[in-house]
């Protein structure tokens, strides 16, 4: 048990966590609860004191022990309850944080915050059902609940109801004009339905109450360009950097506005700015090679995509990148444009799979193969794609040019003679059939001149 003096010096110890406290030095502040709580463990105030602390230093991890102690030791406290389900639902702990919750609801039925979390957590769990009643329950013990609007507004979009989500929040706003991020979320869910027009007036309403918000400002800037108000757009972009220099999407949004403008070099420079910060979408580095080529430099725009594929996390990287086949197209076009073949290979061979049938697809994995100088890989894919679809033309084409490159024109010239019946006005076909019949004939003059 601890004596006199020691509650003393404990005491002094949390009266000193508390100056620190309010100067902003939560480390001290942390060191000297610490030491109080040596002393007497069971002190609720202190440890959740101590939760405090450690929560906005940003660790709920280690604030959670912290506040569920505190709860336990003053459990009518309101305060550690709330404090335990919210670091429980910062760790994914949904059911844990729903029983927190609605034990706070018990402790104060009209706290909007603990009903406002029991509806995010319902929703999290895919108890939408619940999550409703939860939200109707709210509204028979709150005057005014932008809270719980806002949550039930997010249940709603992850239903994909637009409409009634911006209901929701256009209501939470009524109620709430100065709730922080609530106009600006009211403005991305109208962006998201398409409503761009009303999602700028919403950004400027939002920019208004907080001039310098980085995502409201690449919202507003987003909205300006999807209503065709580039310039526009870049000046909020360009706010943006000027706030944070290391905002990638800012970077990448203006060079982007760069390129559609054909100033190229302008966007080269953007992207390179991004592409240092490091935290870039796998699809970037595509973007920044085709400005590179446009610009009459294709080394650079291989170096750029070797330098992608020499990444320590490529793999997951493109792996996300060809799930979309559209996008694979037009990597692998640039890839192959600027003599980058092993990052076109990489990405279409994670594209195609082997139950794969995209004759696009088929078509350039063999293009790749081809120029990779692997004319046997090439020749299997080729005979791949015929096979679901014997009258391509592009994969006739190529089936003939890798006969020729392995001396096989008899083979050749079957494969141009069917491309010609699917396409009979294609330059390159008639060129290489031309080619091909002029080196027959010339190989049987050789062959009667020898006889």
């Amino acid at each position: 048990m601890a004596s006199y003096d020691d509650d003393r010096r404990a005491e002094a110890r949390v009266k000193r966590a508390h100056k620190y406290f309010v100067e902003g030095d939560l480390a001290a502040a942390e060191r000297e609860l610490r030491q109080a709580i040596r002393f007497d463990p069971d002190r609720g105030d202190w440890r959740y004191n101590l939760a405090m602390v450690l929560e906005m230093d940003g660790r709920p991890v280690e604030a959670h022990p912290e506040f569920v102690a505190a709860a336990n030791a003053l459990p009518s406290h309101i305060e550690s309850v709330l404090g335990a389900g919210r670091c429980a639902a910062a760790q994914v702990r949904h059911e844990e944080c729903l029983d927190w919750m609605q034990r706070a609801v018990k402790l104060d039925s009209k706290c909007e915050s603990a009903h406002a979390c029991i509806i995010t957590a319902l929703g999290m769990m895919d108890r939408d059902e619940e999550a409703e009643q939860a939200y109707f329950i709210a509204q028979h013990y709150l005057e005014r609940y932008p809270f719980c609007l806002s949550a039930m507004g997010e249940l709603l979009v992850k239903r994909g109801k637009l409409e009634r989500a911006a209901w929701c929040f256009r209501e939470a706003v009524q109620q709430n004009p100065s709730g922080p991020g609530l106009k600006t979320r009211l403005a991305e869910i109208l962006q998201a339905n398409g409503d761009n027009a009303r999602a700028a007036k919403v950004f400027l309403q939002a920019l208004r109450d907080h001039p310098g918000n980085e995502q409201t400002l690449l919202g507003y800037g987003s909205a300006l360009l999807a209503l065709g108000r580039a310039r526009e757009a870049a000046e909020k972009y360009r706010r943006v950097v000027e706030l944070n220099p290391a905002n990638t999407r800012a970077h990448l949004m203006l060079a982007q506005i760069a390129v559609e403008a054909g100033r190229n070099e302008e966007a080269r420079g953007e992207f390179a700015i991004a592409i240092s910060l490091g935290d870039y979408p796998p699809g970037m580095r595509i973007c920044s090679a085709r400005c590179a080529i446009d610009c009459g430099d294709p080394l650079a725009a291989k170096a750029e995509l070797e330098d992608e594929l020499g990444r320590p996390d490529s793999a997951p990287r493109l792996t996300l990148l060809s799930k979309r086949p559209d996008a694979v197209l037009a990597a692998s076009g640039v890839a192959l444009e600027c003599g980058a073949i092993g990052y076109a290979l990489s990405l279409l061979g994670l594209a195609v799979h082997d139950d794969c049938t995209d004759g696009a697809l088929l078509a350039r994995l063999a293009r790749a193969h081809f120029e990779a100088g692997d004319l046997a890989a090439g020749l299997r894919i080729t005979r791949r794609h015929l096979k679901h679809d014997p009258g391509c033309a592009e994969a006739l084409h190529n089936f003939a040019l890798a006969c020729v490159k392995m001396g096989r024109d008899r083979f050749a010239l079957a494969a141009l003679a069917r491309a010609r019946r699917e396409c009979p006005s294609d330059r390159e076909i008639k060129r290489l059939g031309r080619s091909l019949t002029v080196r027959a004939i010339r190989r049987g003059i050789v062959n009667l001149w020898r006889r």
